[in-house]
């Protein structure tokens, strides 16, 4: 949870605190609201960051969907739902993009990048074309904004490959030529 998401659930659980005293039922409806507050309705995503940590995307029961949040993969294996979204996923992980039934996509597969091969612009986006590691026959076009988190080493390699340096020593700028 960010700092944000903390502080907000901090002051939902003071209000249920004060509520609970006034109640008299004291620390026992406390510890239940407390557990009711974080139960996982659903896994809805899995993504690997550069350094190989996973984390799923989670979706907690009686809680709008802007309060979901991404968690360490660790914290989640005892959940009753890890095992049927790890089922899912596994399925579907492997599926050719396009093909049927194939609905994971760029990162959501949870694959490491072994290198960027290409870049595009569409519709004003970036794109890039990554070919994963340990996978022969799928690479895609992922938006460049997820790469820039997911893979930012990559991201940075594909740039100092394709960047055109200027080999002039002290290149004058266009506009200021004019000006001499």
């Amino acid at each position: 949870m960010s700092e944000t998401e903390k502080m907000e659930v901090d002051k939902r659980e003071e209000k249920a605190e004060g509520k609970g005293e006034q109640n008299g039922e004291g620390e026992e409806e406390e510890e239940d609201m407390a557990e009711d507050e974080y139960e996982v309705e659903k896994i809805l995503k899995r993504r690997m960051n550069e350094k190989g940590v996973i984390f799923l995307y989670v979706k907690w029961r009686g809680w709008d969907s802007k309060w979901n949040t991404w968690e360490p993969e660790e914290s989640m294996e005892e959940v009753e739902h890890y095992e049927v979204f790890l089922k899912n996923f596994e399925e579907k992980r492997y599926l050719k993009p396009g093909s049927k039934g194939a609905t994971l996509k760029g990162f959501d597969r949870g694959f490491q990048v072994e290198q960027i091969e290409s870049a595009k612009v569409e519709d004003g986006k970036h794109f890039f074309f990554v070919k994963w590691a340990d996978v022969d026959d799928i690479s895609e076009w992922v938006p460049a904004e997820d790469a820039d988190v997911c893979c930012p080493q990559k991201v940075i390699a594909f740039y100092e490959k394709h960047i055109k340096w200027s080999m002039t020593p002290n290149p004058i700028p266009r506009s200021a030529e004019n000006k001499i």
